[in-house]
């Protein structure tokens, strides 16, 4: 009933005229969620993430097998001596901030654009950027271990880019992990108890490098914010990263603190003012957290003020989304099928979040653009116009083809569409429990290991079968 009550809010906002601002195109739209394994019903950590670029983008699946160093050309001593791990690896041609992975260690990773004050440019060796997300998953054991080889990895080389915050997760902890241009850093992980929301500003306040059980920054990350007068103890009291680092546009600017409001109240089921500076970091969810209320997050479009005088739209699910994401990542089964990461090709107002295991071996047919990830990552920033033209059978052009007709009139189109998905992922939730069960039998049984990733290969291919079966 809450979700046939969330659809059709959904579908009142639009038709009362401010579809146009649904849909509206704008820079910067990623979301984050991390819900600690004492906040969620299952004992797992939720990690769910809102992926939104403009311009024709194009969803890749490829899995790295382990011992395949993908990306070879940068290293620190933490991870020299490393074997390379095995990962689902989702990739957007010519993106450098776009992708996401899923590793055989379930540990996930995603990030959201976060603009610095900072001006000054301090690089090495053609500093990083792309490969600092892949270089995680390529290497790290955990969360915290991603945490210190990328914090390394900018320390050595220097971050390209303005500024980001890495969202990394596994079956016992979260965190977030927040870069500026050059090379300072910090990172705060998410208490067990508590949920997180991140919207495309920095939200890490309180940096305490002393508690190394939960927060981790580069040395100089204060003495350097006081250098460049963005920090002054006498006025300012406890130091914050976030007042220090952040962009004040972007710190302010609404579209931000909105969208962070609107999660949090959705979650945390009380009202909160809109303003940055009383947002906290980490809040208490009104109720144990399930997969659903994460797809129900990233669902968002609408947010309505305390005192309902009028309503401000949040704008999490966009015209701009391409790859909404949600990690579910349990400590009580095998890593093979505890960690899997439910995906949706598109909108996530729309589609249905299908089942990709860490244990898989093999993705279905037409899901990349190249044979191997070695090739595609070769050729990640190449031949990376008229994408569709020139790829016409990937399968992710049944999704943005899809959208654009129901887009073209999401009143009259969207609730039929609405309701097959909801339908759908309820099949799926409720298949969930019956099928994990079968795999760790098979895990113990003859064939073991190998007729596991068989098994888990076919039934995520199957499950888009399904789906396309139903929305076609």
């Amino acid at each position: 009933m809450k979700q046939i009550i969330k659809n059709l809010l959904l579908l009142l906002i639009c038709s009362a005229g401010v579809q146009t601002l649904c849909y509206a195109q704008e820079e910067l739209n990623c979301f984050a969620i991390i819900a600690g394994r004492n906040a969620t019903a299952d004992g797992s950590v939720l990690f769910a993430h809102n992926e939104d670029d403009g311009g024709e983008q194009m969803l890749n699946v490829y899995i790295s097998p382990k011992g395949l160093k993908l990306v070879s050309d940068k290293s620190v001593p933490a991870t020299e001596k490393r074997r390379s791990n095995k990962f689902l690896w989702f990739e957007f041609p010519r993106m450098e901030v776009a992708d996401a992975a899923l590793t055989e260690h379930g540990l996930a990773i995603a990030s959201n654009g976060c603009s610095s004050r900072e001006d000054k440019e301090d690089i090495s060796e053609g500093g990083i950027l792309y490969e600092l997300r892949l270089l995680a998953a390529q290497y790290a054991l955990s969360a915290r271990d991603a945490v210190k080889i990328m914090g390394a990895f900018v320390e050595k080389y220097g971050y390209r880019g303005s500024g980001r915050t890495y969202s990394v997760a596994d079956s016992q902890e979260g965190w977030i992990f927040s870069v500026v241009k050059g090379r300072h850093w910090a990172a705060a992980r998410i208490p067990d108890d508590k949920v997180m929301a991140l919207p495309n500003n920095y939200i890490l306040d309180k940096v305490d490098p002393a508690d190394t059980l939960n927060y981790y920054a580069c040395a100089d990350l204060v003495s350097y914010a006081q250098q460049r007068g963005w920090y002054n103890p006498e006025q300012d009291g406890r130091f914050s990263f976030k007042r220090a680092y952040c962009n004040p546009a972007s710190y302010n600017n609404p579209r931000n603190y909105l969208r962070q409001r609107a999660v949090m109240e959705l979650l945390g089921g009380k009202s909160l003012a809109a303003n940055p500076d009383s947002l906290e970091l980490f809040f208490t969810p009104a109720h144990k957290l399930t997969v659903q209320d994460m797809i129900d997050a990233l669902s968002l479009h609408e947010h309505a003020n305390a005192d309902k005088s009028h309503k401000e739209l949040s704008l999490v699910c966009n015209d701009n989304t391409i790859l909404p994401i949600v990690f579910q990542l349990r400590s009580n089964l095998t890593v093979q099928i505890g960690a899997v990461a439910w995906v949706a090709c598109g909108k996530a107002c729309v589609e249905a979040f299908l089942p990709w295991y860490a244990g898989m071996t093999q993705v279905p047919e037409g899901y990349g653009r190249h044979t191997t990830p070695s090739e595609a990552y070769s050729l990640h920033f190449k031949d990376v116009t008229e994408m569709q033209k020139n790829y016409p059978a990937h399968f992710y052009w049944n999704f943005t083809e899809r959208w654009r007709s129901i887009a073209n009139d999401y009143p009259a189109n969207a609730p039929g569409e609405i309701e097959k998905r909801n339908n759908f992922q309820q099949i799926l939730f409720k298949r969930q429990q019956g099928f994990e069960k079968r795999m760790m039998q098979m895990l113990g049984g003859a064939g073991g290991l190998q007729s596991l990733t068989k098994e888990l290969n076919s039934y995520t291919a199957r499950a888009y079968r399904d789906y396309m079966a139903i929305i076609d």
